[in-house]
């Protein structure tokens, strides 16, 4: 078992490094400073149940994390709240936004930086409090840091302040995540580099199995891009990097698993949640209840395949590095979010 060290915070930036390797470099250490943390609270909560006051958390496992360790009281709380269907970060920092059309009323895991609260103050919090997210925001958070150790922190306080056009905002899967314009889209990836978010897909049956499951795909960041050897990490996988392989096998064991089912919200979120599936669809996922799909099977229907992967436009991040603190907002605001750049592969 790989040593897991603890999260200080403070993983140097290495400015003696070109741009585009020192950044990447950033986005690695602080995804593996990340993962490294939950394994450490996940490890030891048994010893000091404090571990899991802070830290970051797919919802399904700290669900699963209290019940084992008799929290009744939190666990009770956190599923009124509906923590466990929207998600979770300090409330004193974030917001969560209100969506009539979800089971909860919240849009899932997409958080916006409360007013009167520095990005840089929320992009702490929402690793130091109780966070319970997703992979991409994992990804996310490591990309956010890296730009503000490139930009300084008040550039970026003043790029993602909370009433700017691009409030710091912890939510991968949205269209208002504001760092869309600084990513470039890899639809057919051949390779990777270090520092690249690559999603890698379960088999479209897991979502009709775990109807609230988590692992329908990673989220990962390439942490090591030696040829043929690839390693990448995300929250549910090894801090120090998994194999392509080890991420698939990872997924087909996820698939394998029971679904946890509705116990994770109340009964009248529960009734909207799967309301909103017929008849046919729920009577395939409870026949899929106690399935174990087998390896091959699983690799037909694409489990494990890799749809995507985005890197920073490191062009753009150099253009904002040397713009002018008074003007750096102009400039970021000019680079619309509605479609990505894409770069051909090569």
């Amino acid at each position: 078992m790989h040593v897991i060290q603890p999260n200080p915070h403070n993983v140097a930036y290495e400015t003696h490094l070109p741009l585009r390797e020192r950044f990447n470099n950033k986005v690695v250490a602080v995804a593996k400073e990340i993962v490294a943390d939950t394994e450490k609270r996940m490890q030891n909560y048994r010893k000091n149940i404090k571990e899991l006051d802070g830290g970051c958390f797919y919802p399904n496992d700290y669900f699963n994390i209290l019940k084992q360790s008799n929290q009744t009281d939190r666990l009770t709380f956190l599923v009124n709240k509906g923590s466990f269907v929207h998600g979770r970060a300090p409330a004193k920092y974030f917001t969560m936004e209100q969506n009539p059309n979800t089971s909860s009323g919240f849009t899932q895991n997409y958080f916006v930086l409360n007013k009167g609260v520095t990005p840089s103050a929320g992009l702490k919090a929402i690793r130091d409090g109780l966070s319970l997210i997703g992979c991409g925001e994992i990804c996310q958070i490591a990309y956010y840091e890296a730009l503000k150790s490139e930009l300084g922190e008040d550039k970026f306080d003043v790029l993602f302040a909370a009433d700017s056009k691009t409030p710091l905002s912890i939510g991968f899967n949205s269209s208002r995540n504001p760092l869309l314009p600084l990513f470039l889209l890899k639809d057919v990836p051949q390779h990777f580099s270090k520092g690249e978010m690559v999603r890698f897909e379960n088999t479209p049956y897991y979502l009709i199995k775990h109807i609230n499951g988590e692992s329908s795909g990673f989220n990962t960041i390439c942490c090591d891009s030696t040829q043929g050897q690839e390693r990448f990490t995300t929250m549910g996988l090894n801090s120090q990097g998994s194999t392509a392989q080890q991420v698939k096998q990872k997924l087909f064991d996820d698939f394998n698993e029971k679904p946890i089912g509705p116990k994770i919200m109340t009964q009248e979120v529960a009734k909207r949640s799967f309301g909103k599936y017929s008849t046919d669809y729920l009577k395939t996922t409870a026949e899929l209840e106690n399935v174990q799909m087998d390896y091959q099977e699983f690799s037909e229907t694409k489990g494990g395949s890799i749809p995507l992967s985005l890197e920073m436009n490191i062009e753009r991040i150099t253009q904002l590095a040397a713009e002018p603190l008074e003007s750096v907002s102009k400039l970021f605001n000019s680079w619309t979010t509605d479609t990505w750049p894409i770069k051909p592969c090569t």
